[in-house]
């Protein structure tokens, strides 16, 4: 039987609890060829999350969850029995490959609750250390010492390759200060802590051998980064020790994992394999008796986000009641800026549905970058999450773009069922067999829009729009990926209009767009703002942040937004299910740190031959990873809610942040990041270990002071000619051995 047949059940008894996520269909189908248009490559998100195991059998990597955890090595034991493989179980769930065919019968198996398709996640895109106060943090300001990360895990997810060589992560002495590095990319076995992986690990004795040879990478992972530089900027910005441009924890270790498909065309990482490489750097920092903080700079916009994805409860899980354990995720950059060249038409990823019985509703959304929708698998995903008591119908119909032809019209479907419609060489599917999701109860159904590769850039834009119509009664939230505005958007054209089709248009909009896993309760997600006006590249050449027209804008990332505000396009909150988020905002941008050796970074974005700026949360997510090591310095037997307490509670507020009632909001959380205040109010250990015993602790004598300025240092603003920067140099003298060291820091 094929896995299509297996896989083609449209209808679903209503108020039947359902146990497999739309998105395993969808992909099952697509798999098959079906559900594509005519001359489609066959390459959409499918690709990425099915493959062929050893034994010839097609696989689909997902979670699977099960209603007692003492039952998941059961089920893990019988999934290995039919060919699939579970890799990783927290508590209840696992991330697991398992046979396409085989699909429906594990649903059935009484043990499990739920089985999720991994959801694609894609990056979140000089030092603004004096604004967060973490130049007196690493100088002991008002401290019992200097902290500068020393004896804890910085752990970097993402999906770019690492520079993991570049001078800003050596340590005094030439070493690296890289513990483990696990390249996808590369062929081999895999890690020992995650099972059925592949790729190959390097140590730190294997990285420091590399370094030592003039000829030779004897590690044998991808050197050097990529052309990007995204992790490797995130990591220096986290955990980067440059006289000029510093990051916030200098003395801390890092572990790299560069998590990379095979089927690049697809783009991004799935939910379940990010979860198996944050369970991987906790398992390593075990194993080092280290406390550990991992960054995510990612998200994707597909899940309920209510905490009860698996990917968020997985991740809840990985830190829940483990002191040296946290999370930071950035918030997302899904907010729709005014200064977007399309804001007149255009207004962001999320669509607020609330339809009563006899006034019916639709949102128009469109593709507004074809050649960045052909990399990422000419696949537009809408993912639509209703109230429990929803009775309405489901329809996505294409459109010529002015919405005076339609081009492929498409039957509702109604909950527990399917539909799917082709013309105009696209594909239309909706998928709404989850009619009782088994998580939250919801309706849950799955929208899908795919494109023939026949078609070019510009006709993937200017030949369609389409409609997202809701008939009956319903409540809930709806949201497009790929989650870049400047991708696919909702539009707000039609808005509150009767084009004679039988429905009105409601606008989209920016709300409720923390991607996941940043909206998982136990997660910290950080929002940006922009801490200073512009940067100055290697040529000497001024570029201005704050610009709206011209090079800076168009080109290197300016997006004209007010200094010490936050930044437009730092996504909103709250979660659907009324929780605030983001929980706390840290500079964003424009951020300098570190550059891969391998790059094709513009000349204006470079300040150095090592160093460029870039811009987004997934720079103000690392700022606050790094805080986060400080924290397990000075104590490393704090746990995950003690550290977001820690952090909100200390948080700085202003007139751009608002202050009493109106903090916490949903555009900065709690307000902005202050190390200092923070590490005030962390406790000091006194004996407990909490099974940490690795090296740190801080690096040496208190400083107390009542000036504000650490003993041994000094400051001086020096205006350097710019009248849009200024130059902040300090100076902190050790005397060691009667020589005396000093070491300058700048922030432009």
């Amino acid at each position: 039987m094929t896995t299509v047949a297996l896989l083609a059940m449209t209808t679903v008894a209503h108020g039947q609890v359902t146990k497999v996520d739309p998105l395993v269909h969808i992909f099952a189908k697509q798999a098959e060829g079906l559900l594509l248009p005519s001359g489609a490559r066959n390459d959409t998100l499918a690709s990425k999350a099915i493959s062929v195991n050893a034994s010839g059998q097609k696989v689909i990597d997902c979670f699977v969850q099960v209603y007692d955890p003492a039952k998941a090595e059961v089920v893990a034991d019988r999934l290995q029995s039919i060919g699939g493989q579970a890799r990783s179980i927290i508590d209840n769930i696992m991330t697991a490959f398992v046979p396409l065919d085989a699909i429906d019968e594990v649903s059935s198996w009484e043990e499990v609750k739920y089985i999720e398709a991994g959801k694609p996640l894609l990056p979140k895109m000089d030092v603004a250390r004096t604004v967060t106060n973490v130049d007196d943090v690493n100088a002991g300001t008002d401290l019992d010492a200097r902290y500068d990360g020393s004896g804890v895990i910085i752990g970097v997810v993402d999906d770019t390759a690492p520079d993991w060589g570049h001078e800003d992560f050596k340590d005094s002495a030439g070493k690296t200060r890289v513990q483990f590095f696990w390249d996808k990319s590369a062929s081999g076995s895999g890690v020992s802590e995650i099972s059925g992986s592949s790729g190959l690990e390097c140590t730190n004795t294997q990285m420091n051998n590399s370094l030592s040879s003039a000829t030779t990478n004897t590690c044998g992972a991808t050197s050097g980064g990529d052309t990007s530089s995204h992790s490797t900027h995130v990591a220096g910005i986290a955990a980067g020790d440059d006289s000029t441009y510093k990051g916030v924890a200098t003395g801390a270790d890092i572990i790299f994992v560069y998590n990379t498909e095979t089927d690049a065309d697809s783009g991004g990482n799935l939910s379940t394999t990010i979860v198996d490489d944050v369970r991987y750097v906790f398992a390593k920092a075990s194993s080092l008796k280290q406390p550990a903080v991992v960054n995510l700079s990612l998200g994707t916009s597909i899940g309920a986000h209510d905490d009860t994805s698996s990917m968020e409860t997985s991740l809840n899980n990985l830190v829940s009641g483990h002191p040296g354990r946290a999370i930071v995720n950035a918030a997302g950059n899904e907010n729709f800026s005014p200064n977007d060249t399309g804001a007149a038409t255009y207004n962001g990823l999320h669509a607020a549905i609330d339809v009563t019985s006899g006034s019916d509703e639709a949102f128009d959304f469109s593709v507004r970058s074809g050649s960045t929708l052909r990399s990422l698998g000419l696949q537009v995903i809408v993912d639509i999450w209703l109230a429990s008591t929803s009775t309405c119908t489901v329809e996505l119909d294409g459109f010529d773009f002015a919405k005076t032809a339609v081009s492929v019209n498409m039957a509702a479907a109604s909950a527990g069922g399917s539909k799917t419609a082709s013309g105009g060489s696209a594909t239309l599917a909706v998928d709404f067999t989850d009619s009782t999701n088994a998580n939250n109860g919801k309706k849950h159904a799955i929208a899908t829009a795919t494109f023939a590769s026949s078609l070019t850039n510009a006709q993937i834009q200017d030949n369609f729009s389409f409609d997202l119509i809701f008939r009956g009664t319903c409540a809930g939230d709806a949201w497009l990926w790929p989650d870049r505005n400047s991708t696919v958007s909702f539009t707000k054209q039609f808005g509150g209009t009767d084009r004679g089709f039988g429905y009105t248009y409601v606008n989209g909009d920016s709300n409720r767009t923390i991607t996941i896993p940043g909206s998982a309760s136990k997660i910290i997600a950080v929002a940006s703002f922009m801490s200073q006006t512009g940067w100055t590249d290697s040529t000497g050449t001024t570029h201005n942040q704050t610009a709206t027209s011209g090079t800076d804008f168009t080109s290197l990332g300016a997006t004209g937004g007010t200094v010490s505000d936050i930044s437009l396009f730092s996504s909103l909150g709250p979660t659907p299910d009324g929780r605030t988020k983001p929980d706390i905002a840290a500079p964003g941008e424009p951020i300098v740190s570190a550059l891969s050796s391998s790059n094709s970074v513009s000349s204006g974005k470079k300040v150095n031959s090592n160093h460029f700026k870039l811009e987004g949360t997934s720079m103000s997510s690392p700022h606050v990873a790094g805080i986060v090591a400080l924290m397990f310095q000075k104590n490393k037997c704090l746990t995950s809610n003690q550290v977001k307490t820690l952090l909100t509670e200390n948080a700085a507020t202003d007139s751009f942040t608002g202050t009493g009632s109106s903090i916490p909001n949903n555009e900065w959380g709690y307000g902005k990041a202050d190390a200092l205040a923070t590490m005030k109010d962390v406790a000091t250990l006194s004996g407990e270990t909490c099974g940490l015993t690795g090296t740190g602790g801080a690096q040496d004598t208190p400083v107390t002071t009542t000036s504000g300025t650490a003993a041994g240092s000094g400051c001086l603003n020096i205006a350097n000619g710019n009248p849009n920067t200024l130059s902040i140099f300090c100076w902190v003298v050790v005397v060691f051995l009667g020589l005396t060291f000093r070491n300058r820091f700048t922030t432009e």
